[in-house]
């Protein structure tokens, strides 16, 4: 936690503006076990701020390297375009998914695979959680 305060004051500081609150834990590698870092296309606003909190982390901690775990995060999203605004807990992946219907309204299933860049299998896990929460739980 204090890592992050410390992040979030950097960024006051440089008057940088984000949509994004981004609160991170720093662990060593040793804690992750066996812990899979899938690749996707994140959206452009969480590249920012893992490459904005990337540069501040290894400006005091020379010599280390941090691999995110989107696997691993979460996302709060506020969602605007339904008849009342509500705020949805969400997997760094289905946030990615999500994203791309900022760009567009409809999108196969192929589609979206292929923007997202997620392994088919963990993509089709996350579309059938944000379409069914039933088959979710």
């Amino acid at each position: 936690k204090e890592i992050t305060a410390q992040y979030k004051k950097h960024i006051k500081d440089r008057e940088v503006q984000s949509n994004v609150d981004l609160n991170v834990t720093v662990l060593t590698s040793g804690l992750w076990g066996g812990i899979a870092n899938v690749k996707c296309n994140l959206p452009a606003e969480l590249n920012w701020c893992s490459a904005s909190f990337d540069n501040f982390y290894k400006v005091g901690h020379t010599g280390r390297h941090l691999s995110w775990r989107a696997s691993m995060g979460e996302c709060e999203v506020k969602a605007n375009r339904l008849a009342k605004p509500y705020i949805f807990i969400l997997t760094i992946y289905q946030t990615t998914i999500l994203d791309s219907f900022n760009a567009k309204d409809e999108y196969t299933f192929l589609e979206l695979l292929e923007r997202t860049k997620l392994p088919e299998e963990e993509f089709t896990t996350q579309i059938l959680n944000l379409t069914n929460p039933k088959l979710g739980k």
